[in-house]
């Protein structure tokens, strides 16, 4: 019992030891030292807010197809007696080339008869010109016989009031007097007769003509030939078919037009137009000159080769009648002349049709505006340096975005810094420490003035 009692007392002093060490060392302890944190600047990449006449381009995809396409029809019926050895699927033939002839033998038969039908009536036209000639001159001749007669016929009558001559004589010289007017009036019932039958014959010379140029139209019809420079699509006749009127034998597509039709997003398609006045508003008239006059893009189409991008010059020649339901894209037909001639074997091959090809469409250089990388957008905000080197959290207004740029509204002024690097976490009014990026600022005047990718 005593040596419980004993331990017990001994804790005390221990712990008195303890709080008093404690004192001690609080007493004693040295002040923590107090620094001074100094504010943190955060190292950017900036640029000063350049104002650029944009040009405005758009690009779409779609297929190469050709810019005419013709059906070989023919006009008249028969056997084919002759055709073009390159007559063939993908064969290339020259305007003016013969494709086939149809036997000609039935029109050359029908314009020898129209021709002798026409000989005919010139020689019976002919003809009735010289009776025409003829019964005027033996006019002329009666009729100065008749004014003999008629000094006969008076000086007998004299004679016969004198009672010189008998009555029968006087009735035997009116008789002749009589007989020589008939005479004279069958002439001129001839004469009278002439024209109509001169108007009948050259009726029917001209219907005889026009059945000679129709045998002869029929005769050229009978030889088909290619109207344009063209590429043989289909064909569907043999040497010694017979063909009947109005039957397809072959398609060709033109080689000098080809046209790329292109799917344009309508919202980008609307600011390469020209922006003002609607000429058609303004009393133009509504039609293709107009509208392409009025458009006024240059259009450049792509064709992708492997690693090689060939690029081709064209026009905007007209749009779709509609906007696409489904992509809500408009359809864009961009024609390209002479991509044959054009060519170059082994680099530049021609525009083929369904050839897979990107169409970049580019309108006039829109007023002078804010342009900055479209990078720097943060929604509708960007960021920007004061002159204190301090960031500010601009709200901008943006025109349109284009490839790798944006065109503001409003929000920012020319020369302005505008804050390239993704700061994070963005707050305002903290400090920056700017370096210029030249390369970008050059890349963004580039893509201004129409260089560079816009994808």
């Amino acid at each position: 019992m005593r040596i419980s009692l004993t331990r017990k007392q001994l804790i005390f002093p221990a712990i008195a030891a303890g709080i008093l060490c404690l004192f001690v060392l609080i007493k004693t302890a040295r002040k923590p030292e107090r620094i001074d944190v100094a504010e943190r600047i955060t190292a950017v990449r900036v640029i000063q807010a350049p104002r650029l006449a944009v040009v405005p381009r758009v690009i779409g995809y779609g297929h190469i197809q050709a810019g005419q396409e013709w059906q070989a029809v023919t006009e008249v019926s028969g056997q084919i007696v002759e055709i073009n050895p390159h007559f063939k699927k993908g064969g290339l033939l020259a305007k003016g080339d013969m494709l086939v002839r149809i036997d000609p033998a039935k029109r050359l038969t029908a314009r020898r008869q129209s021709t002798a039908d026409v000989n005919k009536l010139l020689a019976q036209l002919r003809e009735l010109e010289q009776t025409e000639k003829d019964t005027r001159h033996s006019l002329e001749v009666e009729q100065k016989s008749l004014a003999l007669y008629r000094k006969d016929y008076e000086r007998m009558r004299s004679l016969m009031d004198s009672g010189t001559i008998a009555r029968s004589e006087m009735e035997s010289t009116e008789r002749q007097l009589l007989t020589q007017e008939n005479k004279v009036q069958s002439y001129r019932s001839t004469l009278n007769g002439i024209p109509a039958q001169k108007q009948a014959l050259l009726a029917n010379i001209a219907a005889s003509r026009s059945r000679l140029e129709e045998a002869e139209i029929d005769l050229g019809k009978t030889y088909i030939s290619a109207p344009f420079d063209c590429r043989i699509t289909e064909v569907s006749v043999e040497k010694g078919q017979a063909v009947s009127s109005g039957q397809t034998i072959a398609k060709a597509d033109s080689i000098g037009l080809s046209e790329a039709v292109a799917q344009m997003p309508l919202y980008m398609f609307r600011y390469v137009v020209p922006r003002g006045a609607n000429p058609i508003a303004q009393g133009e008239k509504l039609d293709t000159e107009t509208f392409q006059r009025f458009l006024s893009l240059d259009a450049l189409v792509r064709i992708e080769l492997g690693n090689d991008t060939i690029t081709w010059k064209g026009h905007v020649a007209r749009m779709n009648d509609s906007i696409d339901s489904v992509t809500r894209t408009i359809g864009v037909y961009v024609a390209v002349e002479d991509s044959y001639i054009k060519a170059e074997p082994g680099k530049r091959p021609p525009l083929l049709p369904n050839m897979y090809c990107e169409v970049e469409l580019r309108g006039k250089p829109i007023d002078p505006a804010i342009t900055i990388p479209r990078s720097a957008l943060h929604g509708d905000t960007v960021y920007v340096m004061n002159a204190d080197n301090r960031l500010e959290l601009r709200k901008v207004s943006v025109d349109f975005p284009q490839g790798h740029i944006a065109v503001l509204r409003s929000g920012l002024e020319e020369g302005e810094q505008v804050v390239l690097t993704d700061v994070i976490p963005a707050m305002e009014n903290m400090l920056l420490n700017p370096v210029t990026d030249e390369k970008v600022l050059e890349a963004v005047k580039r893509e201004a003035l129409g260089e560079g990718d816009v994808r």
